[in-house]
């Protein structure tokens, strides 16, 4: 009888040791949904506050061409505030060849201007080139600047482009594909500069537009719906 007593106890005890561990595991689950959503909500919210902003419409390039675009449309990343250090910018383009660049203006074994900004984007006619260039910290009294190309873009084709910064590295997508993924050698600088697009008597030959600017750096998961904008 004792030892039937004993296992009763015994098993009662282990009972309620399980239901004790079961209801911690139910508070700890309960605790973690409650910090990844309210994570969750924090990124949302903060991303929503800061939106895209379209910069430019559709613009065939001509000689004198140049906009003047207020950096008060545009929202920087507030690193200070938690926003994660990077942006991205897209635009599409129609580069014509490099014969209808030859009769094009001045020079055309010099860069030509398409967003003239940190990070600006530049194109050569003859090399056949689209350079993206952006401040970096450098030390602590001067920057540096670092320029990135993505050679050979496709002539006489619309482009749908979109450029990712991180702090770490510059990606670049072409209707969508990777073209570009290169690691920054510092952290880069966005100013509150204002942007100008184009530059009278130095542009391409060719279309612009539109160009859309965001305060963060898109996801790879975004790249579709982003280019799908332009």
């Amino acid at each position: 009888m004792n030892s039937n007593s004993d296992v009763s106890k015994f098993n009662k005890v282990m009972q309620k040791n399980v239901s004790k561990r079961n209801i911690m595991i139910y508070v700890i689950c309960f605790i973690l949904l409650i910090v990844v959503g309210y994570g969750l909500y924090l990124y949302i919210t903060k991303r929503n506050k800061k939106k895209s902003v379209k910069i430019m419409d559709f613009h065939e390039i001509t000689k004198d061409f140049e906009k003047k675009v207020n950096m008060d449309k545009i929202k920087l990343p507030e690193v200070e505030k938690g926003d994660v250090l990077g942006v991205t910018f897209g635009f599409k383009i129609f580069i014509d060849n490099m014969m209808e660049n030859e009769n094009w203006g001045k020079r055309i074994d010099q860069l030509k201007t398409i967003i003239n900004y940190s990070p600006g984007v530049f194109y050569h006619p003859i090399e056949n080139y689209l350079e993206f260039v952006v401040d970096i910290k450098d030390n602590i009294q001067f920057n540096a600047k670092q320029a990135i190309k993505y050679d050979r873009p496709p002539l006489q084709k619309w482009l749908s482009i979109i450029v990712v910064f991180t702090s770490t590295k510059m990606t670049v997508y072409s209707n969508g594909e990777m073209v570009v993924n290169k690691k920054l050698k510092n952290p880069p600088i966005f100013k509150s500069d204002d942007i100008y697009i184009g530059e009278k008597n130095n542009n391409m030959k060719g279309k612009l537009g539109p160009i859309i600017f965001w305060p963060y750096p898109l996801d790879s998961s975004e790249i579709s719906s982003a280019t799908r904008r332009l």
